[in-house]
């Protein structure tokens, strides 16, 4: 896993996950079982969904559970443990719709249709993302 530290845009929160990458997902065998919120259909919901991470990540954290994906672009899954996950390196993107797999997974990622990208809910703070540049930086110890 790489470790990062997400600082949300205009929220003034930080937000601590664990990318753990690119997961298929199926109907009756969910990676994740609960779906705790879906922004699908909210005006600019594909090109904002990384303004809904620290919400989706607050909310599961507060659930109690420890992970979290974001499927189709705004829906926000979370579950304590992976189901029988298998890797999908194709399926995720980033802000500028690159696949998420070759860019490596410090990027802030989104999972396609029947697809979720995963973060744990860590406490680590290794890297920090700058989400408008999209630059990485070591976190100062």
């Amino acid at each position: 896993t790489f470790f990062f530290f997400y600082l949300a845009r205009g929220r003034g929160c930080p937000m601590t996950l664990t990318a753990m990458g690119c997961y298929k997902d199926y109907r009756g065998k969910r990676v994740l079982p609960n779906l705790i919120m879906n922004q699908r259909g909210t005006d600019g919901f594909m090109a904002n969904y990384t303004s809904e991470l620290p919400s989706c990540a607050t909310k599961a954290k507060e659930m109690g559970y420890k992970y979290i994906g974001i499927q189709y672009y705004g829906e926000c899954w979370a579950g304590d443990h992976f189901a029988s996950p298998l890797k999908e390196k194709r399926s995720c993107i980033d802000l500028k719709f690159r696949t998420c797999q070759k860019m490596g997974s410090h990027r802030i990622c989104s999972g396609k249709e029947w697809t979720n990208f995963i973060y744990g809910l860590q406490e680590y703070k290794t890297y920090r993302i700058h989400t408008c540049e999209e630059k990485v930086t070591p976190e100062s110890k």
